[in-house]
C-alpha cells in the first residue's frame, strides 16, 4: 500500500492549533496507517465521528467498528511504509462545524491552507517546503514504531519542461537533505527514495500542462523525442556518489 498526502503544520504554537494539525494528520495518514500498525482507527477519528454521528441523529457511528478479530488480523500486515509526498499545508483550529449533512471536512473540523508567499511549482498545490519532509518522517517514526520507509514519489513541476531546470534541482537537493537529516539526526529508517518523475507525462487533470520529469518529452514530435534535463544529471550524480551537495566531505 502506498499513501499520498502532505505534512500538516500547526499555524501557531497554541494548543488548539497543535491539536488541529494532529487531528488532520490522523484523519489523513492515520486513516490507513493507524490500522496497519495499531489495528484500529485513530482514537480522534472514533471520538469525533462518533459524537457528530450521534448529534446528526444516527443510531451508531458512521465510522464502521472493527471487531477484535479484524484488529488482530490487520495489525502489522505491511512490510514497509511507502508513501508519496510533495508539499506541506498549514492547519488552524476553527469553531466546531455546524451539524447537518455529514462531510469529511466537517468530521475533521479544521482549516487547511497554504500561504501565498511560499515558493510554488507549476501545480498550484505544490509549495516548496522541505522542512515539512523531515517533520513528516519524524512523525511516522513516532507513530508507527520506526518502520522501514520508502518514499515512492517526490518531485517538482514546471510549466515548460525546459532543459535548464534549476528549480527542480533545488527542490530535489533540499528535500533529499531533509530526508538525510531525518535519518542522521532523528533516527528515521528510510530505505529508499524515488523522484517523480523520470519523464514528463500525463498528470491527472493537469494533463500535459505541467512537467515533473527529469527527462523532457517533446509532445510536438511524433517520435516523442526524449532529452535529459539538467536535473537528470544532478540526480544521476546523487545516485552514483550518494552525495547530495556539489562536494561531499567524508
Amino acid at each position: 500500500m502506498v499513501l499520498n498526502l502532505n505534512w500538516y503544520e500547526p499555524e501557531t504554537n497554541k494548543t488548539d492549533d497543535i491539536i488541529a494539525a494532529e487531528t488532520k494528520m490522523q484523519f489523513s495518514w492515520g486513516f490507513f496507517g493507524h490500522a496497519l500498525y495499531h489495528g484500529d482507527w485513530p482514537e480522534i477519528m472514533k471520538s469525533r465521528i462518533g459524537l457528530r454521528s450521534k448529534l446528526e441523529g444516527y443510531a451508531k457511528s458512521r465510522l464502521p467498528e472493527f471487531t477484535q478479530e479484524e484488529i488482530n488480523y490487520i495489525k502489522g500486515t505491511n512490510d514497509i511504509f511507502a508513501f508519496n509526498t510533495y508539499t506541506t499545508s498549514m492547519v488552524r483550529a476553527i469553531d466546531e462545524p455546524e451539524i447537518g449533512d455529514p462531510t469529511p471536512e466537517k468530521d475533521v473540523g479544521v482549516y487547511e491552507y497554504q500561504p501565498d508567499d511560499w515558493i510554488s511549482g507549476a501545480s498550484p498545490w505544490l509549495k516548496v517546503v522541505p522542512w515539512g519532509m523531515r517533520k513528516l518522517l519524524r512523525w511516522f517514526k513516532q507513530e508507527y514504531f520506526n518502520p522501514e520507509i520508502f518514499i515512492t514519489e517526490n518531485g517538482y513541476s514546471d510549466a515548460t519542461g525546459q532543459l535548464n531546470d534549476p528549480n527542480r534541482t533545488d527542490y530535489i537537493r533540499e528535500y533529499l537533505s531533509a530526508v538525510k537529516d531525518a535519518m542522521d539526526y532523528d533516527g528515521v529508517n528510510v530505505i529508499g527514495y524515488n523522484v517523480w518523475s523520470i519523464i514528463d507525462n500525463f498528470e491527472w487533470n493537469a494533463g500535459y500542462t505541467v512537467k515533473f520529469g527529469l527527462v523532457n518529452v517533446d509532445m510536438n514530435d511524433p517520435n516523442r523525442t526524449r532529452t535529459k534535463k539538467d536535473s537528470f544529471y544532478y540526480y544521476q550524480k546523487v545516485c552514483q556518489t550518494h552525495c547530495i551537495v556539489d562536494q561531499c566531505i567524508d
